[in-house]
């Protein structure tokens, strides 16, 4: 009798078993076609195309709805979950592909962060994760060699950089080296955000180089910021003296240098930087255009 009782106790659990490994079988399918079907909303070229032929051809599950599938002792099931798990080792390999080979196409570290920033808050795959730890890995990579880029042509041209054409010599240089400075600080912005990053002991050293060269970069917007302070002043004192005056040969000139032009072309550069302009200094833009104007008649007038 005891005998009997164990045999029916095993073949008990034996089917509890069977019936909780099924379970399990279909927690992982439905999770594996909502993966799949959130996809949707990873906005990448190609996916679209991928999350389509898994709706149309491997979820099984639309032709397999008639099936029990529920009971263990269901073959037909085993087949199809099996082929169904093939299907999405393929699926998952193209997925690798095409977020690789949207990496590969960014030109600079800001939009390769950006983009992965972008796929990680969408990609539900487990493979496309894994994908996108590979390029952050890259990212890290590539910042680092950045770095020592900015550092090395601040270096070579800070003395007499490359200016946008019409630029005056103050602002352009501070909107140059405004540029160097975004291009470290929009990254590490991001890389910010990751205690693994920041925390880890491998990028002390990466992080110290961008501490230095963020430091050289601010330093020099600094010293032009107050070359623009020290002419603003030498203008609103020279704007104080007479209009007309007389050189060492009794020759009336306009008392109107070229500087003043520079300093209100430097002004307007500033406002458009963002900067608070010294007190009183919006008013003397807004009469810019009428100053400009009766330099130019006075100068007539004594020629």
């Amino acid at each position: 009798g005891s005998e009997r009782e164990l045999r029916t106790h095993f073949i008990i659990f034996g089917k509890f078993d069977a019936f909780s490994k099924r379970c399990q079988t279909l927690i992982d399918l439905f999770t594996t076609i909502e993966e799949f079907n959130c996809l949707k909303d990873c906005r990448i070229e190609g996916m679209a195309a991928i999350v389509q032929n898994f709706i149309e051809n491997d979820d099984f599950t639309v032709r397999s709805k008639n099936e029990q599938m529920l009971d263990p002792r269901n073959q037909k099931f085993e087949e199809d979950y099996a082929n169904f798990q093939n299907q999405c080792a393929s699926e998952d390999a193209k997925i690798r592909k095409i977020v690789s080979e949207a990496f590969q196409v960014t030109k600079t570290v800001q939009l390769e962060l950006e983009l992965h920033e972008t796929l990680k808050a969408t990609m539900t795959r487990q493979e496309g994760k894994e994908e996108l730890a590979v390029w952050f890995k890259h990212c890290l990579q590539r910042y680092n060699e950045d770095l020592d880029k900015v550092a090395q042509w601040f270096k070579t041209h800070s003395d007499n950089p490359p200016l946008v054409k019409n630029m005056p010599p103050i602002g352009g240089r501070i909107a140059w080296v405004r540029q160097l400075t975004t291009r470290i600080t929009g990254p590490m912005d991001i890389f910010k955000t990751y205690d693994s990053v920041i925390n880890n002991d491998k990028n002390k050293k990466m992080i110290n180089k961008f501490n230095n060269t963020l430091y050289q970069l601010l330093q020099y917007e600094k010293k032009y910021k107050q070359s623009f302070a020290d002419s603003a002043a030498a203008l609103k004192k020279e704007m104080q003296n007479t209009l007309i005056k007389m050189d060492a040969n009794h020759v009336l000139t306009v008392n109107f240098s070229q500087d003043v032009m520079r300093t209100f072309q430097e002004a307007s550069v500033f406002k458009r930087l963002g900067f608070e302009l010294p007190a009183g200094f919006d008013t003397l833009l807004t009469r810019e255009q009428s100053l400009k104007a009766n330099r130019a008649e006075l100068g007539n007038l004594l020629v």
